[in-house]
């Protein structure tokens, strides 16, 4: 007798194990169960295609902290890097330029790890730089065809998930409107405004598939704009508006087009929405702009407006001009706490100089090569036409990244290639299909055979 396993549903099930485990594990506080999460989604990783990789990790990037504390909590970061294993065993080659960048950057910041003595965190900072090898394969590989609507909505569900884990912990315990009025809502992101990020380039993915939206789109945007003011994040404000001013716009100016009809159904949706829960959300957006005069007895200015980001900024720039070493070469990832910089142990909040304070001019080119590299092929292997919308995760992500610290976290990478992703060429929901030499992965079955053995 033959049993017949169809590996894509098997991988959906194990995601949602995935999900029940996590639950059951923070509710319960039982260790055990956590294991069992993490061993359902490295066992989905290696059975679903490559287009279930990227959705579930999409779906684990606002999820990681969800861990913390725990024994599993770095394998839980580990998972973010290992579809790149998985993808070189599966496809039985290697992309040596994806290879040869990830071994550049790697070897870059092992220099600066050993000239800094910074040994603490190298084994962390290596597996956010492991990342790179998928995310590339995945944005320049012309055989590898994603299912773009499907991963944006598993990024925007990643983001829901782990608010409603974190509101779901304390139900019961505290008042949770008052806490997410008086605090800020971090869910298991473990800062607000890393958690105000992930969602707003989940929205903008949202809005990259308009001709094809769900009833469950709309219900997305409507809790992720709803987090976000929990988050009381400024910047995620301000990029919310910004994005949903495009599209208001976009939408006058298409009035009779089918393909920006949910921006209209969106904006009278929200308009009902902000009127019923009208005084909630002014009380949110108020703790927002009380935020602006967080520092008691000074006066409202750029520097509180930015929570002093910019005076940041201005020292970290102040310390690039007067020393060329740094500007030339970096300190590596950690250079906040190098001698130098120790007693100033703040990060520069700004991805960009992130990158010169990591890894120098030097590091600048390299980036460049990288970047220049992903734009070039993914233009030579796309097949239709870009609309203006396309780019809207790309813009996103770069106003965020200037508030924000990306460069050595582990979510990089798949950040960028949220950003790049609408750029690739993309199938439909019923073209969308596996890489190359696995292409046949998304419908291959597992035969195992079973045999009666007599007594």
């Amino acid at each position: 007798m033959t049993l017949t396993l169809n590996r894509a549903k098997l991988a959906e099930g194990l995601l949602i194990a995935f999900l029940a485990f996590s639950f059951a594990g923070l509710m319960l506080q039982v260790q055990m169960l956590f294991y069992a999460a993490v061993v359902s989604a490295f066992a989905g990783l290696c059975l679903g295609d490559n287009n279930y990789r990227v959705g579930l990790c999409f779906m684990l990037v606002p999820n990681i902290r969800l861990f913390d504390g725990l024994s599993v909590s770095y394998l839980v970061a580990v998972m973010l890097a290992f579809p790149a294993v998985v993808y070189i065993f599966e496809s039985k080659r290697v992309n040596f330029k994806a290879a040869a960048h990830v071994i550049m950057l790697s070897l870059w910041e092992v220099i600066h790890t050993i000239a800094m003595n910074n040994m603490h965190s190298i084994f962390a900072n290596l597996g956010s730089i492991m990342v790179l090898y998928y995310v590339e394969c995945v944005l320049v590989n012309k055989d590898i065809k994603l299912n773009y609507s499907e991963i944006a909505r598993k990024f925007a569900f990643g983001c829901i998930f782990s608010s409603a884990m974190f509101m779901s912990f304390y139900f019961g315990k505290i008042d949770l409107w008052k806490y997410l009025t008086t605090w800020r809502l971090k869910a298991f992101a473990n800062d607000p405004n890393y958690y105000a990020l992930y969602m707003c380039v989940a929205i903008a993915m949202l809005f990259t598939i308009t001709s094809k939206h769900k009833v469950r789109d709309y219900i997305y945007i409507f809790i992720l704009v709803a987090l976000i003011l929990f988050t009381s994040s400024k910047m995620g404000l301000a990029v919310t508006l910004l994005m949903f001013i495009f599209f208001a716009f976009k939408s006058l100016l298409g009035v009779t087009t089918r393909r920006f009809r949910f921006v209209r159904r969106l904006m009278i949706g929200g308009l009902t929405i902000a009127t019923i829960f009208s005084r909630r959300i002014l009380i949110l957006i108020d703790n927002t702009l009380i935020r602006l005069q967080e520092h008691k007895g000074t006066d409202v200015n750029i520097d509180t407006i930015t929570s002093n980001r910019i005076m940041i900024m201005q020292f970290y720039l102040g310390e690039l001009v007067t020393n060329i070493p740094l500007l030339l070469f970096g300190y590596g990832f950690q250079y906040n706490e190098t001698a130098q910089y120790y007693v100033f142990s703040h990060i520069s909040h700004n991805t960009y100089l992130d990158v010169v304070l990591s890894w120098g001019l030097v590091g600048v080119a390299m980036m460049f090569v990288i970047f220049f590299n992903f734009i070039v092929s993914m233009k030579k292997n796309r097949t239709e036409k870009l609309g203006v919308e396309s780019f809207l995760p790309l813009l996103i992500t770069g106003i965020t990244f200037i508030a924000l610290s990306c460069l050595n976290a582990s979510m990089f990478w798949w950040i960028i290639c949220a950003a790049l992703l609408p750029l690739k060429g993309r199938k439909d929901e019923k073209d969308a299909a596996d890489i190359g030499s696995g292409s046949r992965l998304q419908h291959r079955k597992i035969s195992v055979k079973l045999h009666k053995v007599s007594d």
